[in-house]
């Protein structure tokens, strides 16, 4: 997902206040932080904002190779240590105050739900890996619930770092194993290398895993090479030729902002787009227009405080609507901008300028004083993040231990059973101001297990659920994330009816002959494997009593078909697939999907609280699609059945995401195994008269 910048640099000569820095990279800087800000603020008026993001790093790769060059032409050589203390001091200070004060910030307003996230990414931030702790989370099932976290935009700064490590470090070691004439070039021929290596793989890795490709630094290298390739000459032309090209520079930048979405394919070629802009407004821009804007007092102190703007902003944007209890009004938004230009300019004045300048303080230090200060530094941020998660883990133990309770006690009208008599109300007293399970361990409230899930190619993993032999009926749960999360129900089920039920589920895959459409390549031939895993396990079990099939409505849709509509394909591609089990006796049982609820319910049922049973439910007929595609497959197979689950999740009118005092939904469409425990009486008689 799009997210914030890393403005790392301030100026030509960073340890020094200095008027020689090159304001027409200040008015980009500016761009850049502002396009940013307000993307976060208004993603769907600033679509392409993102590609802030961009600018900065083509920027960040001029400037530091900058300074790298212009050390080896003064001395010959170039101080590895000296270097890396620099940045140390120009970026923990402040990036490691925002993340201290983020904690305190989470801990107050946050819901604790969120806290383990949050606390691992903020650890994760202060040692400069958040952008591979993202790329983990985007293609892991444990993680994909989560939701944006107040440190996500910290994902450049690390990228950005990584780079600051790599890249000096190769040309240390070239500049030591041999010094002369050709090391410009040499630098300049490696810089070039890596550029056009890391742009071929950004342009694969982008079609192969998009959401990994966003974080990497691999996929994100050439446009910090690129930038860094202008250091080695400055563009000569005259001043019309010069206010031409910086001029189409910037169009290019603006027609990224504006015309780009969180659709655009990115980073791959679309991110030549703004990259090539900025290479042309740097590299022309010197003595343009460009320059004279950027020393405009408004430009230029928005330039200066461009780095504590980019660490503030979004801490601000993600905690304050739960600080108001409330979505962000558009006065909110703009109060948010304010206050983020003012703390940064507060923080800059009178925090990180002091710290980095002061003799007295980090800059009068020798380098490995300052490593060893910035490693306590991320240690004490650790270490506090962890003692928050420590309590935040107290708290969720004692919920579940509550939680646990409560279900042994197996109360009247809890959960599906409040819906199981429509137009008969169910009430039960002794449930007054409960809510189960707690909002603060929602997320943990999944019952899917490793062994029951699949998620790499050749990786077919099958559980059995109930007696291993002695049992009256075999059944297979096949389907995606939501049959898995129905593995508490199933497991019940078999307990009463002494069956056994084997599980099997795939991310965003289900039984079918249909192509389903995939984000990446590789899920897709992961999904095609599993399917294949799924028909070779039924084709050897003849003896299996009947099929389960459940998989989400919205995840695992087939890939449009020319001239047929998804419903078509849906259907034909379950019929297919269906008529090739060995025993057609062997019965088909579909389930019906779940509501799906907006994308802020969890926010929403986190501050109503039982309230949330009224206040936060949907109308019926934006919650449940109509007719499904199981369903026309079920009419066309003869011993095929169709359960039909709405009436445990919705009234006539409306769905609701609170149920019998049970939260219903861990996030906008996968249910809590509280509440698919609380279905299991009536789903296992459901099946029970579906094998009849």
């Amino acid at each position: 997902m799009p997210s914030a910048i890393s403005l790392a640099e301030q100026s030509v000569v960073p340890e020094k206040r200095t008027s020689t820095m090159r304001t027409d990279v200040q008015a980009l800087r500016t761009v850049a932080v502002l396009a940013v800000l307000l993307y976060h603020l208004w993603p769907t008026r600033l679509t392409g904002g993102y590609v802030g993001v961009d600018i900065f790093f083509v920027i960040s790769g001029y400037l530091i190779v900058s300074h790298i060059l212009a050390e080896v032409a003064r001395s010959g050589t170039f101080h590895l240590g000296r270097f890396w203390a620099r940045r140390a001091r120009r970026l923990l200070p402040a990036s490691l105050l925002t993340l201290l004060a983020t904690i305190l910030a989470t801990l107050a307003f946050v819901p604790t739900v969120h806290w383990a996230q949050y606390l691992r990414e903020i650890t994760a931030s202060a040692f400069y890996f958040q952008n591979w702790r993202l790329a983990a989370d985007a293609v892991d099932y444990s993680a994909a619930g989560n939701a944006a976290s107040p440190v996500q935009h910290y994902w450049t700064l690390s990228a950005e770092e990584q780079f600051y490590v790599v890249i000096p470090l190769i040309l240390a070691i070239g500049i030591a194993l041999r010094r002369g004439g050709a090391l410009r070039r040499r630098m300049f021929c490696l810089l070039a290398g890596i550029a056009a290596a890391s742009f071929a793989y950004s342009v694969w890795l982008t079609q192969a895993s998009p959401q990994v490709a966003y974080f990497s630094t691999a996929s994100r290298a050439w446009e910090f090479a690129l930038g860094a390739l202008l250091a080695f000459g400055a563009a000569r032309s005259g001043r019309r030729l010069a206010e031409t090209l910086t001029w189409a520079g910037l169009t290019a930048i603006a027609v990224s902002v504006v015309a780009f979405t969180r659709s655009t394919t990115f980073p791959g070629p679309w991110a030549a787009l703004p990259v090539a802009g900025t290479l042309l407004a740097i590299g022309w821009g010197q003595s343009t227009s460009l320059a004279r804007v950027g020393s405009w007092p408004p430009v230029a102190m928005i330039a200066r405080c461009s780095f504590a703007i980019y660490l503030w902003h979004f801490p601000l944007i993600i905690i304050a609507p739960y600080a108001l209890g409330r979505p962000l009004a558009l006065e909110d938004k703009v109060i948010i901008a304010l206050a983020t230009v003012a703390i940064a300019y507060a923080s800059t004045t009178f925090y990180e300028d002091p710290m980095r300048f002061s003799t007295r303080l980090l800059a009068g230090r020798k380098a490995t004083t300052v490593g060893l200060l910035a490693l306590a530094g991320m240690l004490v941020v650790a270490g506090v993040a962890q003692g928050a998660n420590r309590v935040g883990e107290a708290r969720l133990e004692r919920a579940e231990a509550q939680t646990a309770a409560l279900l042994a006690s197996a109360p009247d009208c809890l959960g599906a059973a409040a819906y199981a008599n429509p137009g008969r109300p169910c009430h039960n007293p002794d449930l007054d101001g409960i809510l189960v399970p707690n909002p603060a361990e929602l997320l943990r409230s999944d019952a899917n297990r490793p062994e029951c899930w699949s998620t790499e190619i050749g990786d077919f993993h099958l559980c059995s659920l109930g007696p291993e032999s002695g049992y009256d009926k075999h059944l297979l749960a096949v389907g995606d994330s939501h049959n898995n999360a129905m593995i508490g129900a199933y497991e019940a089920i078999a307990r009463e009816h002494n069956w056994r039920i084997d599980v099997a589920g795939h991310s965003g895959c289900y039984w079918t002959d249909a192509e389903i459409a995939r984000p990446t390549q590789d899920t897709r031939i992961a999904c095609e494997q599993w399917r294949r895993d799924v028909d070779d396990y039924i084709a050897s079990s003849p003896q299996l009593d009947a099929i389960v099939v459940l998989s989400s409505r919205s995840r695992s849709r087939p890939a449009a078909q020319p001239g047929r509509t998804p419903v078509d394909v849906e259907r034909d591609g379950m019929v297919s697939a269906w008529a090739k089990r060995p025993n057609l006796s062997t019965r088909i049982i579909a389930i019906q999907d779940n509501p799906r609820m907006r994308e802020d319910t969890l926010d929403c049922v986190q501050q109503e609280g039982l309230a949330a049973a009224s206040a936060c439910a949907l109308p019926r007929s934006e919650a449940m699609r109509p007719r499904t595609g199981v369903q026309l497959a079920v009419a066309l197979d003869s011993n095929a059945r169709f359960i039909d689950t709405s009436r445990f999740f919705c009234r006539k009118k409306e769905c609701s995401p609170v149920i019998g005092n049970v939260i219903v939904y861990r996030d906008p469409d996968h249910v809590t195994d509280v509440f698919a425990s609380s279905l299991a009486p009536y789903l296992g008689e459901a099946l029970s008269d579906a094998l009849r």
